[in-house]
């Protein structure tokens, strides 16, 4: 072997040893369908509602509830990119918020995060910070009990998970 060949040798020995995998990371299932109460608090008094959530790849469909009567207050989804916004209640807002709501549900379900340790896992942007936690629900979905969300301007977010389910890879569901 020539010095030359022995050199480089050695630097790539030198530099794989100091790389060392990533840790696994996490993610939420490519297809669910989950039901949450979402309670939130901000700057107006705290509410609370039913959340409806189903997620097919980058598509993501949500509906909120009044907790008390069941009545659905807002309807949006997320298709190819593009937001529709199908009904919309007096409680809940305007269109520009139900746009950022997908936004926001896009983030937090479709990102990575680091492997969960301890039974919690997150993530930050600039916007909100993200907590995972509880993953020991026996669903049949790899999927955290609790979603804590904390906005930079102090507004929080608790989503706690009553039920998912995934359909199975290649059923008519997907």
């Amino acid at each position: 072997m020539n010095v030359r060949a022995a050199a480089l040798a050695v630097a790539l020995a030198a530099a794989c040893a100091g790389v060392r995998p990533a840790a696994p990371a996490w993610t939420f299932p490519d297809a669910f369908d989950a039901t949450q109460i979402v309670s939130a608090s901000g700057d107006g008094p705290p509410m609370e509602l039913v959340a409806s959530l189903r997620r097919r790849g980058g598509d993501y469909e949500v509906t909120l509830f009044d907790p008390v009567f069941g009545a659905p207050l807002l309807s949006a989804a997320v298709r190819g990119g593009a937001h529709e916004v199908r009904e919309i209640g007096p409680a809940i807002g305007h269109a520009g918020e139900a746009r950022r709501l997908l936004d926001v549900l896009a983030s937090v379900y479709g990102r990575a995060y680091p492997a969960p340790r301890e039974d919690a896992t997150g993530a930050s942007t600039l916007a909100y910070a993200i907590r995972l936690s509880e993953f020991g629900a026996p669903s049949g979905c790899a999927f955290p009990g609790r979603i804590d969300v904390t906005a930079s301007g102090g507004a929080r977010v608790e989503v706690r998970t009553l039920e998912v389910t995934c359909p199975a890879p290649g059923s008519r569901d997907r």
